[in-house]
């Protein structure tokens, strides 16, 4: 289920995402030259702690995880570049909700956090996820 879950979130991404000179690497994705890009993202979605969420006949899972952007800057453009990037997703993502048959889930609090080495100016933004599932016997 989480790999359909980790599907569905990659393509309300790219639905929404209205920067299409900004590529965007995912995982599983072959490498793309982003050498000449002002700025290019890295989307991933880690998945982490599950437990139980019922007892009984229907059994469903709690999954926890983070939907991840990070975002390189050329540094001669600085941060406003970043800020826009940063802007664009969060719109996409930061209060989602999804409810479907298989699965619910959201997407809540976005933390920022930001590096800066000699070529590059990076902002990371990721969001809690939290899903529930049923598993079937």
């Amino acid at each position: 289920m989480i790999h359909a879950i980790a599907q569905h979130l990659t393509t309300i991404l790219f639905d929404r995402w209205s920067m299409t000179s900004v590529p965007i690497l995912y995982d599983n994705q072959p490498n793309i030259d982003v050498s000449d890009s002002r700025s290019w993202c890295r989307f991933s979605i880690r998945f982490g702690q599950q437990s139980n969420a019922t007892i009984g006949t229907t059994k469903a899972v709690d999954q926890k995880g983070r939907v991840i952007m990070q975002i390189f800057t050329k540094h001669e453009i600085g941060s406003s570049d970043a800020l826009t990037i940063t802007e664009n997703v969060s719109n996409i993502f930061n209060n989602l909700r999804i409810l479907t048959n298989d699965y619910s889930l959201s997407v809540v609090e976005p933390m920022i956090d930001t590096y800066d080495d000699e070529d590059w100016f990076q902002t990371n933004i990721s969001f809690k996820l939290n899903c529930r599932y049923n598993v079937n016997d």
